[in-house]
Formats: structure tokens, C-alpha cells, sequence
């Protein structure tokens, strides 16, 4: 009997490597447990910026942490909906419970004012295929029982808006790039629908670095007071909290 067999035929049987270390015991995140504690090491942050209050899962400093470094360049691009689910349960994960249960609809303490609820709104993609923020949200909230709204989209360039500018936002861009481009405009959204009336929207991101997609999200909702921003990883260009 002849046997013929092709290099793929074994593909099912090579497993993957952990792409920080190359061992071969991986998780879902394509990173060893080793390798993903360091990648998650750093604790949640909650910060204030220009009126928005923002929660991350971790801080994340490129420079000094590879694993989450090359986690997240993996996720660039791509449509990797589970892994962005499992960033959401760790995300999840890491809040306390007094901080999340006043926002799911069945709590007895509910955050939000009578006859209203809070909702997820994901910033919305980059590019055609960069659903990180919508992947994001929608893990969290079959979590914890929220609806997500896709409503936000960018707004076509030369139409008038209310407009931003990195200057405007506190604590600014690295200085470099403010030189290179003085006064330049940040991405805008409008709203495809309106939300219904009793609904708060929590504004939902990938990552967080200047805050400029975050308050232009918050922008297409009117600068709504107690403003709150959801992302994965506050991204910083230094061990300071400096960009």
C-alpha cells in the first residue's frame, strides 16, 4: 500500500510557539503562562483625562515589557475576535466586583439613575477589519450582561465638526510630533443612530495613549458629565505616566 503525505497533513500536530520565548506550552493568547504573567504584571489604572474617567486593565510601557509588546502588535490588523474576548475577561478579571456590579442591569445598586442603564459603545475601527474596540466590547459584555451599540463612525473628512486638537488635550502628544505637526486634527465621529434615552454610554477602546479617540468619541455624545472610557492597556512612552 502506498502512502503519500504533504507537509500540511502534520500542521494539526505542531503545536505553537510562545512568540515572547518560543516554549511550546501556549495559551490562548499565544504566550506561555510565563510569559503572559509578565505580559499582565503591571496593575489596573484608573486615571482622569479633560474630563474623562478612564479604567485600563494594565499600564503598558512598549519599552519594558516584551510579551504584552508583541501581544498587542499581533492583534494589529487582524480579526482575532477570541483573543479579544480573552482580553476581556482578564479585564473583567482584574476590576473589583464593588466597581462593576453597580453597572450590570440586575444590580440591586445600580450606578446609573432611575429608568436609565449603562451600555457599551466601541470607538469605532481605524481601518475596514480593525474591530479591536468592537471584539472588546462585546467579550466584556457577555461578561457582565451589557448591550453594545456600534453607533460611532469616523466623519467623513472637510464636513464640519467639533473639532480637536492635540493641543487641547492635557498632557498633549510626545513633543516631537507636536513640532512636526502643529495644530493637527484629531479623528472626529458622529453618531449613525441615536442611543435610546435611557441609555448611558460607556465609551469602549482597544488602548488608550493621548485620549484623542476617546474624547472624540466622547465629542459625538455631547461631552455627557462622568464620562467613562473602558480600554485594555493605558499606553505610555515612559515609566513616569509622561507621553
Amino acid at each position: 500500500m502506498n502512502f503519500s503525505f504533504k507537509p500540511h497533513d502534520f500542521e494539526f500536530f505542531i503545536p505553537a510557539n510562545c512568540m515572547s520565548c518560543q516554549s511550546i506550552c501556549v495559551t490562548q493568547l499565544r504566550l506561555c503562562q510565563s510569559c503572559r504573567r509578565a505580559a499582565f504584571r503591571n496593575e489596573p489604572s484608573e486615571f482622569r483625562n479633560s474630563g474623562l474617567n478612564v479604567t485600563a486593565a494594565t499600564t503598558w510601557i512598549p519599552d519594558e515589557n516584551r510579551a504584552l509588546s508583541l501581544l498587542l502588535k499581533s492583534l494589529k490588523g487582524n480579526d482575532f475576535r477570541e483573543d479579544w474576548a480573552e482580553l476581556a475577561r482578564e479585564f473583567v478579571a482584574r476590576l473589583p466586583l464593588k466597581r462593576l456590579e453597580p453597572l450590570c442591569p440586575n444590580s440591586t445598586d445600580s450606578g446609573a439613575p432611575k429608568n436609565q442603564r449603562f451600555v457599551l459603545v466601541p470607538a469605532p475601527a481605524s481601518s475596514e477589519g480593525r474591530l479591536h474596540a468592537l471584539h472588546f466590547a462585546e467579550g466584556i459584555a457577555q461578561l457582565i450582561g451589557l448591550e453594545v451599540f456600534d453607533v460611532l463612525r469616523h466623519r467623513p473628512s472637510g464636513q464640519s465638526s467639533h473639532q480637536i486638537t492635540d493641543a487641547s488635550l492635557e498632557g498633549g502628544v510626545p513633543a516631537q510630533k507636536a513640532r512636526d505637526k502643529k495644530q493637527r486634527k484629531l479623528r472626529t465621529f458622529y453618531r449613525s443612530r441615536v442611543l435610546p434615552s435611557q441609555c448611558i454610554p460607556i465609551i469602549v477602546d482597544d488602548i488608550v495613549t493621548s485620549g484623542g479617540t476617546a474624547h472624540a468619541a466622547w465629542q459625538a455624545f455631547g461631552r455627557i458629565e462622568k464620562a467613562q472610557v473602558w480600554c485594555f492597556a493605558h499606553r505610555q512612552l515612559d515609566g513616569r505616566g509622561k507621553l
